[in-house]
Formats: C-alpha cells, structure tokens, sequence
C-alpha cells in the first residue's frame, strides 16, 4: 500500500515537472523571464553595494548557524568525555 501512495506521488510530481517544461516553452513566458533577468543584472550594476549586504547577511547567518552546531557538538563531546571517564571509575 505504502508503494501506491508514492507511485501516485511520483506521478503527481511528474505531471507538474511537464506543466512548467510546457509553460516555460510559451514565447510569453520565455520573453518575460528574459526581461525580468535582464532587470536583475541591470539592479546589481546600479546597486552593487545592495547586494552585497544582501549576500553579507546571508553569510552572516549562516556561520551564526555554524556557530551554534559548534557549541552544541562541544557540549555533547564534553559530556560524553565525562560520562566516559566516570564509568570507568
């Protein structure tokens, strides 16, 4: 039964993969994607400094994030090098 749900799943995903790969073929569409990524590069020519606080923040959190995971493993360490050295007591 488990296999069905992700059968019916796999064609679900297959049918919306087909809808965009059509959609995206539209000469409509192609146009307007191409003017939206023309307006993108346009913005970061003029507005360098923007994006690169934008990307700065993102680096930002991340290693905040990284930090974190740090802190949490040395805790774990530190309590598992304790717990080991108290049972072999």
């Amino acid at each position: 039964m488990k296999f069905n749900s992700v059968d019916r799943n796999m064609d679900s995903l297959k049918q919306k993969a087909l809808g965009l790969k059509q959609k995206l073929k539209d000469p409509e569409t192609h146009a307007k994607a191409k003017e939206l990524g023309s307006k993108t590069i346009d913005y970061i020519k003029e507005n360098p400094s923007d994006v690169f606080l934008g990307i700065m923040t993102f680096v930002i959190l991340d290693i905040e994030d990284s930090l974190e995971d740090i802190e949490d493993s040395s805790e774990l360490s530190a309590y598992t090098d304790a717990s080991t050295f108290l049972n072999r007591i």
